[in-house]
């Protein structure tokens, strides 16, 4: 007995667009992909429209994603590192800039900066 072809079915087609969102100045890009029920996915995971979405970029730097009116931003967030001056009981808070450089209170601090702590300086 000679059996009918078999219909092929196509497969189901994937409606899923890909957002790129650029991370600041040095972080690069990422891509999102939307899903059916109206999410995005970055590497299998999950982000929720209008939560806050914290991703890598380029150079290891972090960058935190929200979706707001329909479009995605990025924020750079920088890393704080709390340096103990010696003795002298004084504690210098300094931050990354998306550049890679170092800020202190907002100014930029470099490499061979003087700061004082009590009688003692670092340098």
């Amino acid at each position: 007995m000679d059996r009918p072809p078999l219909s092929k079915i196509p497969p189901p087609q994937s409606d899923s667009q890909s957002v790129e969102v650029e991370l600041g100045n040095n972080g690069g890009t990422v891509t999102l992909i939307t899903t059916a029920n109206d999410g995005f996915t970055l590497d299998g995971k999950a982000f929720v429209g209008g939560a806050e979405n914290p991703v890598e970029g380029e150079g290891g730097r972090q960058y935190l994603l929200t979706f707001a009116d329909g479009t995605w931003t990025a924020a750079f967030l920088p890393r704080e590192v709390m340096i103990d001056l010696g003795i002298s009981d004084t504690t210098v808070t300094l931050a990354t800039t998306e550049a890679g450089g170092w800020t202190r209170e907002g100014e930029s601090f470099s490499s061979g900066t003087i700061v004082q702590g009590g009688t003692n300086a670092a340098t």
